[in-house]
């Protein structure tokens, strides 16, 4: 059950990414020019006030084929050309704009213009998300109705409303299979209305009854895929939930599985997992053996041949055992250890013994090991919330003391009494007042440890005793004071980390490892030697989770100060969210692989240039450049394989499933039909494509925030700047770009 339902969140999420395909205020690259390019003065008015079901007027094409047409907004297929074309009029303008941006963002400035814009995208946005919205909302109501009722009634009547649950469950479960089937077979194919009139034999490619281009069906495919998916899921969760309820009729205590409970490795990942102590170079619940891309890319040790014999194997063991005593856990651990043997000293010493026992000084020792963590921004937040709460709770439990007391010793009816009336606002606030966790438990704890021990000193006879009333209070204060001051100077001590640097490093082995699951992916989509797929999506969980943990642990890198400057916080949080952006079209890219059958698998791969070793090459080096860049702090060439957007898109297929000059159709139609655009298949091979240029351009996002990150470095004066000088100074224009500006 809990599987299924990780798998509907996933769903959940991908018809969440069509509302980001479809929105115009999503996010772009800064200073992008205006979504629509400059119209013609001989252009004919918009189609923008026309009612949603007329047609749209054509662009002049230079095609026949309706399935091919190259208009003006389309890429060109020359790789030279593309390289002048993007250091022309569009860069000199984003320069002029913001002279220190890199240059690889204003290379995406232009293929932006030119491929993630269409003149009339409001139309036919408009007209998808209508016909989209037609065939979906049957099957969306359906899935509406999925709701649980946890409320029993008398005894009496508990088998009876056992039956009628699992009757309603039935019913609904009969209702949500016949809605599926019915979405499966007709009422998704109302968005191809569109598209239908391309294969009528009457129909004129020059009328104004245009076909709208590929990219708003796959949007439409997007929203259709995941939705159906869903609904499946959920046929897949009340055939679970039937089973249970029929099967298991009596209240059962279950108990965790002891081979599970027995066995443990640093590889687990823990829904427990304390912040301040995770590794940044390991993500908890990946297993390093899970990416070695079946075996066939295995890490290597540059300083050290593989261990020829028993002797070797031996000290190499012990080698990584030195070296992983120098790991930051365990210096973190030695260095809290001294702390604690430090503040735990006057309690042995013959001198201090007595003054330590009657004070209490093991509130000191107790807040000190509590205060200090593994990075000094932790520190120093757990040092100033704990004095500024334990002063307040001091205050409010001395308050609370004399309130009741007076200036005698205590009466138990009037303690009682102020207790009553103060308790229950304190549980309130301890509930509900939006404060940190830390400061809000600590001030109500100190507030019962003065009232406590002021009622203790005054009615029993102990051996050591605070005090009551502002005897205990400031004792209290002064004893966490040294506590957490010890631990923060600790913290300054070495080793010493930083959030900072912590950050950096973690998004650096998330980078590469979103590379490794990304190469897994496209080998099970290209053998599948290994059916099991369970690693991959584990994999892809794991990083999410660190992802996440990772966003939470910054908040307190406010609390590092430091002299060279501000932290760029929201330079790692635009990595951080793109690097989750990509794990969740992973997942996404995950389950469309697994349901395409193997000559259609082929087909996605060919198409979306995966098995294309020089394009590969390409983004294989993206990922590694950003990992190194962001492990390292070091700066990125200035010129890199980015934007691979453009080499994605090197051939415009349209709707076709094979390019018409490929020379292996893998026994699919070469020409589309209708029939092809009704497969099912099709289907998920569109949302594959879709799947795969989201990828491809949040890497291009990804590698610019990386840019702006640690800056650029080799510095060529006029490469891909669309001209160039000879050798008397004199600047001449290429005639690349001369030429597609004429085109254009």
């Amino acid at each position: 059950m809990h599987t299924i339902v990780r798998k509907l969140m996933v769903q959940v999420h991908g018809m969440g990414v069509y509302y980001t395909l479809i929105d115009p205020t999503r996010e772009r690259f800064p200073v992008t020019p205006a979504a629509s390019r400059p119209q013609h003065l001989d252009r004919k008015p918009s189609r923008h006030q026309r009612p949603l079901s007329s047609r749209a007027r054509a662009h002049p094409t230079s095609s026949t084929s309706p399935l091919h047409s190259h208009r003006p907004y389309k890429h060109s297929h020359s790789h030279h050309a593309h390289h002048t074309l993007l250091h022309s009029s569009l860069m000199h303008l984003a320069l002029s704009r913001a002279p220190k941006r890199s240059r690889g963002n204003s290379e995406i400035l232009e293929l932006e213009a030119i491929h993630l814009s269409h003149p009339e995208s409001a139309f036919f946005t408009a007209r998808a998300t209508e016909l989209l919205s037609n065939s979906c909302q049957d099957l969306l109501g359906v899935c509406e109705e999925f709701r649980f009722n946890f409320w029993r009634e008398r005894h009496e009547d508990r088998a009876q409303i056992h039956n009628q649950e699992v009757q309603k469950f039935e019913d609904l479960l009969e209702k949500l299979t016949r809605e599926v089937n019915e979405f499966t077979t007709n009422k998704r194919l109302t968005v191809l209305d569109p598209y239908r009139p391309m294969f009528d034999s009457s129909h004129d490619a020059s009328s104004d009854d245009e076909v709208p281009p590929h990219r708003y069906l796959f949007h439409c495919y997007v929203y259709q895929y995941h939705l159906l998916h869903f609904a499946v899921l959920l046929q897949d969760m009340l055939k679970e939930i039937v089973r249970l309820e029929t099967e298991r009729k009596k209240p059962k205590l279950w108990l965790p599985s002891l081979p599970k409970l027995l066995i443990w490795t640093t590889w687990e990942a823990s829904e427990i997992i304390e912040n301040d102590d995770e590794d940044p170079e390991m993500i908890p619940g990946i297993n390093p053996d899970w990416m070695t891309d079946l075996g066939k890319a295995v890490k290597r040790d540059p300083d050290a041949l593989p261990p020829r014999n028993a002797l070797e194997m031996a000290m190499n063991w012990i080698y990584r055992a030195a070296i992983s005593i120098g790991g930051g856990n365990v210096l973190f651990a030695l260095k809290a250890g001294t702390l604690t043997v430090i503040l735990t000293i006057p309690s042995f010493l013959k001198s201090s013994a007595e003054f330590a026992y009657a004070n209490k000084f093991v509130w000191a020792v107790f807040m000190g090991q509590l205060t200090l963590a593994r990075f000094r921004g932790d520190t120093t937040f757990g040092l100033v919330a704990r004095i500024i709460s334990t002063f307040a709770g001091g205050l409010v439990g001395t308050v609370m003391w004399y309130i009741s007391a007076g200036n005698g010793r205590g009466n138990p009816y009037g303690l009682a009494a102020v207790c009553a009336v103060c308790y229950p606002l304190f549980f309130f606030a301890r509930l509900y007042w939006p404060i940190p966790p830390m400061t809000n438990l600590i001030i109500w704890v100190t507030t019962a440890l003065v009232v406590g021990y002021s009622y203790e000193d005054t009615h029993l006879a102990v051996s050591s005793s605070p005090g009551w009333g502002i005897d205990v209070a400031w004792r209290r204060f002064v004893l966490v004071t040294v506590g957490v001051l010890a631990a923060g100077i600790f913290s300054l001590l070495p080793p010493s980390t930083t959030i900072r640097s912590y950050q950096r490093r973690t998004l650096a082995t998330t980078s590469a490892e979103l590379g490794s699951i990304y190469c897994s992916v496209v080998s099970y989509a290209n053998s599948r030697v290994d059916g099991d797929n369970t690693p991959i999506i584990r994999s892809l969980l794991a990083i999410r989770s660190k992802l996440k943990r990772s966003l939470v642990l910054k908040e307190n890198v406010i609390y590092e100060f430091s002299l060279r400057g501000k932290w760029p916080a929201e330079r790692y949080h635009k990595i951080l969210e793109i690097q989750m952006q990509i794990a969740y079209q992973l997942c996404h890219l995950m389950s469309i692989v697994h349901h395409l059958e193997p000559a259609w698998a082929h087909a996605f791969l060919r198409r979306t240039r995966m098995l294309d070793s020089d394009f590969q090459g390409d983004v294989l080096a993206v990922i590694s450049l950003i990992s190194n860049a962001l492990r390292t702090g070091s700066p990125l060439p200035q010129i890199t394989p980015c934007p691979l957007l453009d080499r994605f898109m090197l051939r415009h297929h349209g709707l076709n499933v094979v390019h018409e000059e490929s020379e292996d159709n893998y026994g699919l139609p070469r020409t589309l039909t209708v029939e092809t655009l009704e497969n099912l298949q099709y289907l998920t091979f569109c949302v594959g494509v879709s799947t795969t240029f989201g990828i491809i351009t949040r890497l291009d996002r990804l590698m610019v925030a990386v840019k702006e990150l640690v800056g650029e470095q080799y510095h060529i004066d006029g490469v891909g700047m669309g001209h160039h000088r000879t050798w008397t100074g004199a600047e001449v224009t290429s005639p690349t770009v001369s030429m597609r500006t004429t085109e254009v």
